[in-house]
């Protein structure tokens, strides 16, 4: 069984979902904030969320943490690299009666590539987080701080070392990567057009090298998806870089949770009209996804506007409770849904 892209499909969803209770203003439900807290480390793989119980211990500031949550990305794809060089240096170098390597190039450059993009999957949403969080900044008293961290003020010199390494990888991280992806399919996008959606059909003998070695290398990228929409990974991204990151940006709660509303709705009618991945199981799982971000939404949507009517209202206690003894329960099952239709799916692909 094939559980390359379903993998996609759930880790890609609860990267978002998990993010919600950062990235909007929203006063969730306490289950639910709860929920989505208990997600965010393990789908975002931020290992500081780890060191929250021993932060006498170990500086875990936001500075000291965005440096080291940056600088694992990067240690990681050096680190594959200098693998590649090792078995290349081996490969020209070793003499053979010490050593005859069995394993030709074309195979460590496409296992590094896939390497790669795996990692890129799994960080880039939330290293895009944690830079667009920089610039989020809170007054109190007449005095700016940074809002992923009371301690920062933003004029401090620490906040303006963060604020340049920000700006730095935030180049070269949020923008570079898409780019990257994009310049690596557009290139290969008449190879591409030759690669069959089913990888068990014959290629036409006529490409038949150029469109495997290509498949090789790079069908990490786009061999979960129909070959017209090969660059529906690119859609992805953008989708999780706004609504994981850039969103945060926004100073106005209402328009915030607004555009991501809005945001989760086109997508969710671009995936259900165009159907972009090969399996059926797929589309029909990364809809439900998408559907259920969307309804979140709208209910934390709603959650922003009930606390506003509340105040303007003078609502009581009692209202209030009942208004959320109806709204937990439903996000709750909104949320655990999803994770039910994701046994079922399995299960299908297994049968």
């Amino acid at each position: 069984p094939k559980l390359g892209p379903t993998f996609k499909i759930i880790f890609g969803w609860g990267q978002i979902m998990s993010s919600f209770n950062v990235t909007f203003k929203i006063a969730w439900p306490s289950s639910f904030a709860s929920l989505m807290d208990g997600m965010y480390a393990p789908f975002n793989l931020d290992i500081m969320q780890y060191f929250g119980p021993i932060g006498c211990a170990v500086q875990t500031n936001y500075l000291n943490s965005f440096v080291l949550m940056m600088g694992l990305f990067a240690l990681l794809i050096m680190l594959l690299l200098l693998a590649a060089l090792a078995a290349w240096a081996m490969k020209q170098f070793c003499p053979p009666n010490i050593f005859k390597p069995k394993y030709d190039m074309k195979t460590v450059r496409a296992n590094v590539m896939r390497l790669i993009n795996s990692i890129v999957f799994m960080m880039y949403p939330g290293l895009s987080l944690r830079i667009f969080r920089v610039f989020a900044i809170r007054t109190y008293g007449g005095v700016q701080y940074l809002e992923a961290d009371m301690s920062i003020r933003t004029n401090s010199k620490e906040y303006a070392e963060l604020r340049g390494y920000a700006i730095f990888f935030a180049f070269l991280y949020t923008f570079c990567i898409p780019c990257v992806i994009m310049t690596i399919l557009y290139l290969h996008r008449k190879t591409i057009s030759k690669d069959p959606d089913n990888e068990d059909v014959k290629i036409d003998p006529d490409y038949h090298s150029e469109v495997l070695q290509v498949r090789t290398e790079f069908g990490s990228i786009y061999g979960d998806y129909r070959r017209k929409y090969f660059y529906w990974e690119i859609v992805e991204m953008i989708r999780k870089v706004i609504l994981i990151g850039a969103l945060v940006l926004v100073p106005i709660a209402s328009l915030q949770i607004f555009l991501g509303v809005l945001i989760c709705f086109v997508y969710s009618f671009m995936a259900a009209l165009m159907e972009p991945f090969n399996d059926s199981a797929d589309q029909t799982l990364q809809f439900i996804t998408a559907l259920q971000l969307f309804l979140t939404l709208a209910t934390g949507f709603y959650i922003s506007y009930r606390g506003f009517e509340s105040a303007a209202s003078c609502m009581d206690i009692d209202e209030q409770r009942a208004n959320d003894n109806f709204i937990e329960p439903l996000l709750l099952v909104l949320g655990y849904a999803v994770f039910a239709c994701i046994f079922v799916v399995i299960y299908i692909i297994f049968r």
